[in-house]
């Protein structure tokens, strides 16, 4: 019974055996290395962007955080003194003749709807 030492693992590629395989096959390491060093200095480049958009960002989110502060407050202000200036009266005005009008319309929709369900009803009790 003959047992082989060095066997090589299922799903490999055979051992060049010929000088010119070897050669071959030692140009593609070459290559494939060469390629793999230039990955990673591409990727150390996309990290190094990255970090730096990051940085810009967290500034810009700094800066306009600053700015919101400020911001509500004068909207707030302009808020409570609208109903106070003219254009701020004529506002509320149409306002609430729209909802006088909304009312209206509700108030006829509930008289048309007594109109129609109200011999139903009398009839149920």
């Amino acid at each position: 019974m003959c047992v082989e030492l060095f066997s090589q693992p299922q799903g490999t590629p055979p051992i060049p055996q010929s000088e010119a395989q070897r050669w071959k096959l030692g140009d593609n390491v070459e290559r494939l290395n060469a390629e793999n060093v230039k990955l990673k200095e591409a990727k150390k480049e996309v990290t190094s962007r990255n970090e730096q958009l990051e940085k810009e960002l967290k500034k810009l989110q700094r800066e306009v955080a600053s700015h919101e502060g400020p911001i509500r407050k004068a909207v707030d202000k302009a808020m409570l003194d609208f109903p106070n200036t003219e254009e701020g009266q004529h506002y509320l005005k149409g306002y609430w003749a729209s909802c006088l009008k909304e009312y209206k319309k509700f108030e006829e929709y509930q008289d048309a709807v007594a109109r129609i369900a109200g011999p139903f009803l009398e009839r149920g009790s």
